[in-house]
């Protein structure tokens, strides 16, 4: 019995180096100032813009350049890789006014910041519905959005929004919560463990507590989801337990493109080469000189 409590435990500090040394190996790139809170970007690449904006709490790093997203989408594209505030390098504020809609605003302000008129927007899981409210709000700003492994919550879903707020204040008192999302889903015992780890041990999380609670912002109408104008794109695992969001979302945007990557979940959609592939047609198929 000893020799199995010494080979779990063993286990468990491998996986809790891996996981850390993902979560802190970092390249590092520029900053930008919003009313005294810094925002950690980096950019390379040439041709036009491709934003990316990563899930929670984890990085851009992570999210895009480990699983080689950037890598490919670099060769055509200049690519822009954010931490959202309350993640990563950027920092980590920890008043809910903080979140909400100035992750959004966040986006038109890097354009700004970078002087780039109109670019493309991609959003994974967090960062998707991030970037579904971005186009409802600076669709003008925007060529095309692409959500991978996001979709669409109804904003007079209370029991879902109960449920987050009761993993931000867990988070606010300490505790390490499992993946976000309506309280009949149900994620993967993998990625729900990770997830937990990670909000136990790698992340802020009175910062991201406040930001929990202030997700019910990024909330849009059904009407506002029918009167978006830019090209939609929606890329999710078959397995991913946010899939009948996305499903949703199909339903309701015309002209939508959708397409479920068989075998897929919630984590290892961002390494798939098929969604790699998706993702780049998409933006090719959108940009302003093809």
């Amino acid at each position: 019995m000893s020799m199995l409590i010494y080979g779990l435990l063993a286990f468990f500090i491998v996986v809790l180096l891996l996981v850390g040394g993902a979560m802190f190996w970092r390249c590092r790139g520029r900053w930008l100032e919003v009313d005294g809170t810094r925002l950690h970007f980096r950019e390379e690449g040439r041709g036009e813009a491709v934003v990316l904006l990563h899930g929670f709490a984890v990085h851009s790093d992570l999210n895009w350049r480990l699983t080689g997203v950037v890598r490919r989408l670099r060769r055509d594209f200049r690519v822009i890789t954010l931490d959202l505030r309350g993640h990563g390098l950027s920092d980590k504020p920890h008043q809910r006014h903080a979140y909400g809609l100035e992750l959004v605003h966040d986006v038109r302000r890097l354009l700004d910041h970078l002087g780039i008129r109109r670019a493309h927007l991609v959003g994974y899981s967090l960062g998707g519905f991030v970037a579904l409210k971005t186009a409802s709000l600076y669709g003008q700003r925007l060529r095309s959005v692409t959500l991978l492994g996001a979709g669409w919550e109804r904003p007079g879903d209370e029991p879902l929004f109960q449920a987050l707020r009761r993993c931000g204040e867990a988070l606010a008192a300490g505790r390490a919560i499992p993946p976000l999302g309506p309280p009949q889903a149900r994620p993967g015992r993998i990625y729900t463990w990770l997830n937990r780890l990670v909000t136990a041990f790698f992340v802020d999380q009175q910062a991201l507590g406040a930001l929990v609670i202030s997700l019910r912002e990024l909330a849009l109408s059904e009407i506002e989801l029918r009167t978006l104008a830019t090209p939609l794109c929606v890329i999710i695992g078959e397995r991913d337990y946010l899939r009948p969001g996305a499903e949703r979302l199909a339903a309701r945007v015309p002209g939508l493109e959708f397409h479920l990557l068989a075998g897929a979940g919630h984590l290892s959609l961002a390494w798939r080469r098929e969604m790699h592939r998706h993702l780049e047609l998409f933006l090719r198929h959108h940009a302003a000189a093809k």
